[in-house]
C-alpha cells in the first residue's frame, strides 16, 4: 500500500490491484435522441398556466402533451405526483423526480410539486362532482400559496368534474394523424398509434361553451406540431402503463375504491 500527500493536510491511500485481477468496467447507458435538450417555445409559454387541461380522442396525445410539458419540472428536480409513471429516460427505471399519486391525501399535504392527473375521469368526473371529497374542492383554490402546479387529461372538456374545471386556466385540444401499425409477436394490434400531433392551447373560458363551430372560428393562444417518433417524451413515459386510482372518501362517507362506508371520528380539535 502506498500513501500519496495532495496537500498538508489531505491524504489519499491507493489501493494496488492484485495481479491478475480483471480491470473493472464502466457501462455507460446511451442517452436517447432528444433527451436533455431546451424545451422549445410552445412548451415554455404552455407552462406559464399553473392548471392546464389536456383533451382529446383515446390514442391522441393527451398523456404525450402533458408528460412534454413536465419534462422541465422533473429535469428541474422538482418533485411530480403523477397518476402515470414517469421514468428515467436513461436507465428506464422510476424518475428521481416521480411519487406515485394514489390517495388524495397526498395531495391535501402536498406542495411546492406539480400533480398529474392522467384520465381524470377516472378520479373525479363530471357525473361525481357532487361526490368529490369537499377538502379537494377549497385545496384546489388554493394551489397558489402552496406552490403547485396541476395538469390533467380528459377525452373531453365536460366530462372532468366541475370543481376541476372551474379553476383551470387553460385547455390544449390534441389531434393525431398518420397512424402506422406497429410490429408485434404475434401480429395483433387494435390501436395503431398516431405519429403526427396537434397541440392547439385556448384559454379555459372558450371551453365552457365549446362547440365544433367555435373550434373552427377560434385562435389558439399557442399552436404547435410535433412528429411522435423523434419526441424525447415518449422516453419518460410507457404509452400502455395503467393509470394508478387514487382512493378517497366520498361526502357520503364512502369509501371511492369499494364503496363501503366509513366511520365519521369525533371532532377532537377543538376549534369550535
Amino acid at each position: 500500500m502506498t500513501t500519496d500527500t495532495l496537500t498538508d493536510t489531505t491524504t489519499v491511500e491507493l489501493t494496488k490491484r492484485p495481479r491478475g485481477a480483471a480491470r473493472e468496467k464502466l457501462v455507460v447507458l446511451p442517452t436517447p435522441k432528444g433527451v436533455g435538450k431546451a424545451p422549445c417555445s410552445q412548451v415554455l409559454r404552455r407552462g406559464q398556466s399553473p392548471i392546464s387541461g389536456y383533451v382529446g380522442p383515446n390514442g391522441h396525445g393527451k398523456t404525450l402533451a402533458m408528460i412534454l410539458d413536465t419534462i422541465p419540472a422533473l429535469e428541474a428536480g422538482r418533485t411530480v405526483l403523477s397518476t402515470v409513471r414517469l421514468v428515467d429516460p436513461v436507465t428506464g427505471e422510476d424518475h428521481r423526480s416521480y411519487v406515485r399519486f394514489e390517495d388524495f391525501d397526498q395531495l391535501l399535504e402536498a406542495e411546492h410539486c406539480d400533480v398529474l392527473f392522467d384520465e381524470v375521469t377516472s378520479i373525479a368526473s363530471a357525473q361525481d362532482s357532487a361526490k368529490m371529497d369537499p377538502r379537494i374542492g377549497t385545496h384546489l383554490m388554493q394551489l397558489r400559496k402552496r406552490d403547485i402546479r396541476v395538469r390533467w387529461t380528459a377525452p373531453a372538456w365536460d366530462r372532468a368534474a366541475k370543481p376541476i374545471r372551474q379553476v383551470t386556466q387553460s385547455v390544449t385540444e390534441c389531434r393525431g394523424s398518420f397512424s402506422k401499425m406497429p410490429k408485434t409477436e404475434d401480429g395483433m394490434t387494435l390501436w395503431a398509434p398516431k405519429r403526427l400531433f396537434r397541440f392547439r392551447t385556448f384559454s379555459a373560458l372558450d371551453f365552457e361553451d365549446w362547440t365544433s363551430g367555435k373550434r373552427d372560428r377560434l385562435a389558439p393562444e399557442v399552436k404547435q406540431w410535433m412528429w411522435g417518433p423523434s419526441s424525447a417524451a415518449f422516453h419518460y413515459y410507457n404509452t400502455l402503463d395503467s393509470v394508478s386510482r387514487v382512493g378517497g372518501i366520498t361526502e357520503n362517507n364512502r369509501c371511492d375504491s369499494c364503496g363501503g362506508r366509513t366511520v365519521v371520528p369525533v371532532c377532537k380539535c377543538g376549534s369550535h
